[in-house]
Order: structure tokens, then C-alpha cells, then sequence
């Protein structure tokens, strides 16, 4: 029942994005370099409206359909996930309303997880490998599948099969670690959104 709610949520935020792109010209133009980039057998995902990646460039975006970055944060914004630190524990909202709450893995007493407040700055990746840390492949897509970039090298993403079991305990080197399942999920859901709809808050 559960995949079946999140599937219809999927569908729907792809409808949404399909109807906000028709008037909507993308150009190249939109796109910079960014501070991470992809290993040869690395899948990218851009966000959908390549106007997140540049938020002050408004130069084609329509006004009548483009939510106000400057006003959507936490339950404002169509997806929002707070992380609370003490219980280790991700709350995901969905247009306002709890969706689903995952355990996670943040990080230890050498790499603490900072407090933060803000949109996720991309990019997204579906396979990515830590060249920092390597070590575990998750099905053939690194040691972070299913990763999103909140800022700098901290990114939430899905953990390795040897490390799901270290879920609830604060073991990583910062990032955040979700259940690949539960990391898919969210993922799924800002590709399909946008990052520029997604707000992340990391509290005690």
C-alpha cells in the first residue's frame, strides 16, 4: 500500500512538472559546471527545471508558474526533509502533509553533521562514488546511490547493503545515509519536484 502511495505521488509530481514546463523555454545558458563531477560509469541527473541550478537567473522562468523561491521553506515547500539529529531519524513532508518517516545515519564525533537551512544545491546523481572515501557498491552504483547534494560535499543519500544495519547510529562522515529504498524514494521526488521546491532542515 505504502510503494503504491508513493508511486501516485511519482506520477503526480511528473504531471506537475510536465503542465510547469510546456511554457517554459530551457537554454543552455541555465547550466554551470558543477563543483562535482561524474566518474566515466557515473549516471547525472540535473535537476528537472534547470533554472534551480542558477536561483537568481529568472531570465525564463514564467512568472505565473514558478513558486517564489524566497517564500518556500520547510512546510512551505511541496517536499521537505528534517533531519533530527537525536533521534536519527529523517521526517519526510510532502505538500505539507507527512509522508513517511526513515531512519538514518549521520555523522560521527570527527565528522559531525552541521545544523542547516536551505535548498539543496545539487547536483543529483543516481551512481556516485566517494573518491574521499571508497569502498562498498550498492548494486553497481557506488557507495552513495541515489545521492543529492545539499551543499558542499554533504549530501543525503543511500547507504551500502554492509552498512544498512548502522542505520540510528551516527557513524558517517557527515553525510546523511538513508535505506537505498527510502534514499530512491527521496530522490525520485526532488528530481521530479525540482530543488528549488525541496527544503532541507538538520536540527538536534
Amino acid at each position: 500500500m505504502r510503494k503504491y502511495i508513493y508511486y501516485l505521488l511519482f506520477i503526480q509530481s511528473l504531471l506537475l512538472i510536465a503542465c510547469n514546463t510546456n511554457n517554459r523555454s530551457i537554454s543552455s545558458n541555465n547550466v554551470t559546471k558543477e563543483a562535482f563531477q561524474p566518474d566515466n560509469d557515473t549516471t547525472m541527473v540535473m535537476p528537472v527545471d534547470t533554472t534551480d541550478v542558477l536561483p537568481n537567473d529568472t531570465s525564463n522562468q514564467s512568472k505565473k508558474e514558478v513558486i517564489n523561491t524566497d517564500s518556500c521553506k520547510q512546510l512551505q515547500c511541496p517536499i521537505w526533509a528534517q533531519i533530527v539529529l537525536s533521534q536519527q531519524t529523517m521526517y519526510l513532508y510532502v505538500d505539507g502533509a507527512l509522508l513517511d518517516t526513515f531512519k538514518v545515519t549521520t555523522g560521527n564525533k570527527k565528522h559531525v553533521t552541521p545544523y542547516m537551512e536551505r535548498r539543496p544545491s545539487g547536483p543529483l546523481y543516481v551512481k556516485y562514488s566517494s573518491k574521499k572515501y571508497p569502498g562498498g557498491n550498492y548494486m553497481g552504483m557506488g557507495n552513495m546511490p541515489y545521492v543529492v547534494f545539499v551543499k558542499g560535499g554533504y549530501a543525503i543519500h543511500g547507504t551500502t547493503k554492509g552498512n544498512i544495519k548502522l542505520l540510528g547510529k551516527k557513524v558517517s562522515h557527515g553525510c546523511i545515509r538513508l535505506h537505498p529504498d527510502n534514499a530512491k524514494i527521496f530522490f525520485d521526488l526532488v528530481t521530479a519536484r525540482g530543488i528549488n521546491q525541496t527544503w532541507i532542515s538538520i536540527v538536534e
